[in-house]
């Protein structure tokens, strides 16, 4: 209560004296009051704040100060606007403070209250990217803040695991391919009731396959050609096997893809082992196909040969295990000269002139396959003989003989 009071003092004196009196006056001022009211929130999209729940009584004077660098509409008024500043939003809170000024002689009263200021919510769902089919996909470019809570949808045929995480898994039915959309929605952090949408295209390749075929029939030594087929996206790398040794091919362009091979004697298989596109891994499912190559032995023959002299007979002697096969001989004398034979000959030849000469001897045999081997034949020059001798001067005396043969 207000107001003032008039305080009386009376002293009463021995009789026989006057009592004695005096007063004062009392005057009684209230106490401010001021309540700033609750702490609040506003979304970091808001550019002021109307303060609504202060209240002050019994003050003379009122003034809003900040903890920040904003301003208020009107500073003096018991709810005014604030008008948060850079630094504010930045710091994503600021103490705004309210002082009451009492009549004299009560004290100033002050209140606070905190408005926190939400920032604006941000999510993405990342670059598009690509899938293998049957395999599962895990969202790793996606980033969000600010948010309360996430959500993830499709349009694909799969399932989306883990929808509310940052990071979800999508898992493709088993035969899904092609484009599927994948959206993020975040949730601003309440009373903010903004949201933020973005999608990523999903594209789901079909795992490549392949193809390999080629078997043929060929001799030792040889060439086989081999051709695969693929499906799925270039390049491919792959990797073929003969059950012997094993090969990779990469950064292949072509389709089909043709490539040769020169394989053991034997009957050899080629089988596909693994395969890759620009994309996706093959499962074994995926690879199909085989060559087999039956390779027949080369007729390997040698020869052997005297050293002769000139216009003496050279004999030449061909060894070998394949010589009861040979159907066909060429010899080539190196001068020039050949033989010609429908199986195998021991050749005789008569070289005109001294020298050394490569002879090739070339067979082939009942199936076709050849082979072919050279050696070096040297023919020495006839000697020349000639002597001369001295002349006796008188019978019975010796007579001297020189060699001068070459």
């Amino acid at each position: 209560m207000a107001g003032s009071v008039t305080l009386t003092l009376t002293a009463t004196s021995v009789a026989p004296c006057d009592n004695v009196t005096d007063e004062m006056i009392l005057s009684i001022s209230r106490q401010a009051i001021v309540n700033a009211g609750p702490d609040e929130a506003i979304c970091g999209t808001q550019a002021s704040y109307q303060l609504s729940n202060s209240s002050a009584s019994e003050y003379i004077a009122l003034t809003w100060s900040t903890s920040g660098d904003g301003t208020f509409s009107n500073s003096n008024d018991i709810n005014p606007t604030y008008f948060p500043g850079v630094n504010d939003y930045l710091n994503g809170n600021v103490v705004l403070t309210i002082s009451a000024t009492s009549v004299l002689p009560c004290t100033l009263a002050s209140d606070e209250m905190t408005l926190t200021i939400i920032p604006a919510v941000t999510g993405t769902a990342g670059p598009d990217d690509n899938a293998c089919q049957g395999n599962p996909f895990v969202v790793s470019g996606a980033s969000a803040s600010n948010y309360s809570t996430i959500t993830w949808t499709h349009n694909g045929f799969g399932t989306l695991t883990a929808s509310n995480t940052i990071n979800p898994t999508y898992i493709p039915s088993l035969t899904e391919t092609g484009p599927v959309t994948l959206t993020l929605k975040a949730y601003s952090i309440s009373p903010c009731l903004d949201s933020v949408v973005d999608q990523m295209v999903l594209t789901i390749h079909p795992l490549p396959t392949a193809t390999l075929s080629g078997g043929t029939t060929i001799c030792e030594g040889d060439t086989a050609m081999l051709q695969i087929v693929f499906t799925g996206t270039a390049p491919w790398n792959v990797t073929y096997s003969n059950g012997i040794a094993v090969s990779t091919v990469n950064n292949i362009t072509s389709n089909p893809y043709q490539f040769s091979v020169i394989p053991p004697a034997g009957t050899i298989t080629y089988t596909l082992t693994a395969l890759s596109d620009a994309y996706c891994s093959a499962t074994p499912a995926q690879l199909s196909g085989s060559a087999t190559i039956i390779v027949n032995p080369a007729p390997v023959t040698d020869f052997t040969s005297n050293i002769a002299c000139a216009a003496d007979t050279t004999y030449f002697i061909a060894t070998g295990n394949y010589l009861q096969n040979i159907t066909r001989m060429v010899w080539d004398f190196g001068d020039g000269t050949f033989g010609v034979y429908n199986s195998a000959v021991n050749p005789i030849h008569v070289y005109p002139a001294a020298g050394t000469y490569t002879v090739i001897l070339t067979v082939e045999d009942t199936i076709g396959c050849s082979y072919t081997v050279s050696h070096q034949v040297e023919v020495l020059p006839l000697p020349h003989a000639f002597f001369n001798f001295s002349s006796p001067n008188c019978m019975g005396s010796p007579t001297y003989f020189t060699d001068l043969s070459n």
